[in-house]
């Protein structure tokens, strides 16, 4: 979170002098984790001048770190109406809708920074990865692609990374890279289950069904009651033609009531 606290002191030029003693109060509370009591301190320096883009920013910031993203988002919306070509800003109403699920409203936000002029030299790896994640949720699979990129690139260690990265090859039909990808993430986290059924699933799409059911029964041994583990194993299974078994694996997809519509898509063409 100390990208916040750094976009606060970019703006700070613009504190009035009245304000600075409850401001730098509020930072250095900020700094040692009192996030309630800097925005006591906060609220006491907009009480001054309602129209400050760093106390506003630094307060949003104060209201990420509680969690209490409608807050930091009605704060950091004001500093837009104020300094509306304030990029990173933009990127910070644009990490409020995602975190809030609100991902067409977070991608509009990531884009319009962007469009003002935000670069890759900007953000971080936190940044670059909330970004790749949000474009992949709405389906923009360029913008995903680019910022997963980077993320992964810049070290992220996240294996939700690679991960969301595959899955915009697998959508475009690049199952090697998909695989390539799958992998790098099953080998960040071993012993996650996704990780490990993400691979098998790739391995399937790409046709090579002995790999993909060694991945996914592995996947099984470690979660035996995820539903796509077991569409996994039913797709699987009928491209091997064992009809027979591809039944019995979607209907306990079926019966774990997560992928119903999976299990009885397939089911009725057996």
């Amino acid at each position: 979170m100390k990208t916040f606290l750094s976009i606060t002191f970019i703006l700070v030029s613009l504190i009035s002098i009245g304000q600075q003693k409850e401001y730098e109060k509020g930072i250095e509370l900020y700094e040692k984790g009192k996030f309630n009591q800097a925005i006591k301190s906060l609220d006491k320096a907009l009480a001054l001048n309602r129209f400050s883009p760093p106390v506003l920013s630094l307060r949003g910031s104060c209201y990420i770190r509680l969690e209490k993203y409608d807050l930091a988002l009605k704060d950091f919306n004001a500093i837009s109406f104020l300094t509306p070509d304030n990029v990173l800003n933009l990127y910070n109403i644009g990490l409020c809708h995602n975190v809030m699920s609100n991902y067409s409203e977070g991608c509009d936000s990531f884009r319009l920074a962007i469009e003002k002029g935000l670069t890759e030299e900007d953000v971080t790896v936190g940044m670059s990865e909330t970004m790749g994640a949000c474009f992949y949720f709405c389906s923009d699979l360029e913008n995903a692609e680019t910022f997963l990129k980077l993320a992964i690139r810049m070290g992220s260690t996240d294996s939700a990374m690679p991960n969301d990265l595959a899955w915009t090859y697998t959508q475009n039909g690049k199952y090697k890279e998909a695989i390539k990808l799958f992998r790098d993430a099953y080998e960040l986290e071993p012993t996650r289950y996704q990780n490990v059924n993400n691979l098998g699933y790739a391995y399937y799409l790409d046709d090579q069904l002995e790999k993909a059911e060694s991945y996914v029964l592995e996947a099984k041994k470690l979660n035996s009651n995820n539903s796509f583990i077991y569409r996994n194993l039913g797709l699987i299974r009928m491209k091997q033609e064992n009809k027979e078994e591809a039944c019995e694996f979607l209907q306990k997809s079926i019966e774990l009531n997560i992928l119903v519509e999976w299990g009885e898509f397939y089911v009725k063409d057996l």
